[in-house]
């Protein structure tokens, strides 16, 4: 198909993933199901509500976890979807948003007043 582009009104691009309803059944939410397979949830619910397409993790840890065949978690499309780490990585950026940012290496930090 494709390099993933976000649609328009940020919605989901590849509809909510069949392996959103095995997970219901087998009792994973997407905090746990992250944690077991090291990604983090926010990356997991994107992927499971259609968002994003499955990252290659995804792709080789979760079929073991849930005792399913990839094909049975997500769709055709979002299969076919090519998966790009800078869209993720640019995900993960915003996470701080609202939180001052670290300084940079060999920036000192301003004194408090004491």
């Amino acid at each position: 198909m494709g390099d993933f582009q976000p649609t328009a009104k940020g919605g989901p691009r590849f509809g909510a993933q069949p392996i959103r309803d095995i997970m219901i059944e087998t009792r994973w939410n997407c905090a746990q199901l992250a944690k077991r397979i090291g990604v983090t949830k926010t990356h997991l619910y994107l992927t499971v509500y259609g968002k994003t397409p499955r990252s290659p993790i995804l792709r080789e840890s979760l079929p073991p976890v849930l005792g399913r065949k990839i094909t049975d978690l997500f769709t055709s499309e979002s299969l076919a979807a090519t998966f790009r780490q800078s869209s993720a990585d640019a995900g993960a950026r915003s996470w701080g948003h609202g939180r001052k940012p670290a300084p940079k290496p060999g920036c000192p930090r301003k004194a408090s007043a004491s």
